[in-house]
């Protein structure tokens, strides 16, 4: 028998439903340094502080959604987000846990970096990250700076081939015509031996150009045999130093296998070579105890190497120290100093003035992709609260 079907009615009203406390409730207020802006004699928020996400994973589970935040007590780099996942990740685990390693202190620090070929000064800064075909000349492995290379800023560079077709400032050579010809020319110089080119040639088959498909094994290859080469007797020169950096870079983008090998050798190494990047990671891996033992007056002194030359990341981490005191006794007028902040400075001359909002001291942390969050991220409209209110 047919089920009857329901009586047909005026639908009953519907109650909106009450609108979820995320939509409703206000923004907490920004907050209010009280120190003065540089540019203008205003107080102002200098950036926006940045939630620090974990991006590790669990390396049993490889879950998202979960943080990982137990580690291997042993090898101090396998990361578990729970004790049942490390449990179960222990036989596979086992082959490649070793203890925390023991690296040779870094005495001292000088920064090394190429000349500029037509002015003689600096080629890059310490704050500068260029890519291995970045102002360099291929015909004789020479540099140039920002400003010789691009002049008044209209010209841009696109990989190998030079912003404009001038001669070589030092050795009068023609620019290549195409990305092939100077990939040519310099694969030759790296058959002679010269370590600039092995080393632009290990990046260009590492990371690939556009056009031309990388070759992370070739590439990688080529890198390993750079860096091993002051183990060889040969210098510490910047490109061998550069070639350890980007091997351990390699290793942790898992574009070189085995994916569990230790980075903080090459770092070392490219830290004894004058490569200040280098130094400031290998001293984070002290902060976090990764692949070493966790020792916090180490990553103080490779800070403060590192910051002595002017590597304005390394300043703002030794701001933090400053203003902490846990390592380092506590001196907000350093900290404010070493960011540039003269004014503030001397409202801080006497070890007295306002607190220090703890942003201001800590470098933005990158988002899920990898790419750095903006330094200052305030509109008009939150600028607008901060100052008026209360």
């Amino acid at each position: 028998m047919p089920t009857p079907s329901p009586a047909i009615g005026p639908r009953p009203p519907t109650t909106k439903p009450p609108p979820s406390e995320a939509t409703t409730a206000t923004p907490p207020p920004l907050p209010r340094p009280a120190l003065v802006c540089e540019k203008c004699p205003v107080e102002r928020p200098f950036e926006r502080p940045v939630e620090q996400s974990s991006a590790r994973r669990c390396a049993r589970c490889q879950s998202t959604e979960t943080a990982a935040t137990l580690k291997c007590s042993r090898c101090r780099s396998a990361w578990y987000c729970s004790r049942s996942c490390q449990r179960s990740d222990w036989k596979a685990h086992k082959a490649t846990c070793e203890p925390g390693l023991e690296l040779e202190p870094l005495a001292d620090f000088s920064r090394a970096a190429p000349t500029c070929a037509a002015c003689g000064g600096a080629a890059c800064g310490p704050d500068e990250r260029l890519g291995p075909w970045d102002r360099y000349r291929e015909c004789c492995g020479a540099f140039l700076c920002e400003g010789c290379e691009f002049g008044d800023g209209s010209r841009k560079r696109a990989g190998p081939v030079p912003a404009a077709a001038d001669a070589c400032p030092r050795c009068g050579a023609a620019a290549a015509a195409t990305a092939a010809a100077a990939v040519a020319r310099c694969r030759g110089r790296a058959g002679a031996g010269q370590q600039d080119a092995r080393f632009v040639l290990g990046m260009t088959l590492l990371r690939g150009l556009k056009g031309r498909r990388a070759q992370p094994s070739r590439g990688g290859a080529a890198l390993l045999e750079l860096a091993r080469a002051a183990d060889d007797g040969d210098p510490r020169t910047a490109w061998v130093g550069a070639a350890n950096y980007e091997v351990a870079r390699a290793y942790r983008d898992k574009l070189l296998v085995p994916a569990s090998t230790k980075v903080a050798p090459f770092l070392r190494q490219a830290a004894a070579c004058g490569h200040v990047r280098a130094l400031l990671e290998l001293a984070k891996m002290y902060d976090a105890g990764t692949e070493v033992r966790r020792d916090r007056k180490e990553y103080a002194r490779l800070v403060e190497l590192a910051s002595a030359s002017g590597f304005t990341e390394a300043k703002r981490c030794l701001s933090k120290l400053y203003i902490d005191g846990d390592v380092l006794e506590r001196d907000r007028e350093k900290a404010a100093r070493l960011l540039g902040l003269e004014r503030t400075a001397e409202m801080w001359k006497d070890g007295k003035g306002p607190e220090a909002p703890a942003f201001l001291f800590t470098s933005p942390a990158p988002d899920q992709a990898g790419r750095d969050l903006p330094k200052d991220e305030y509109d008009d409209a939150e600028m607008d609260a901060f100052f008026d209110g209360d």
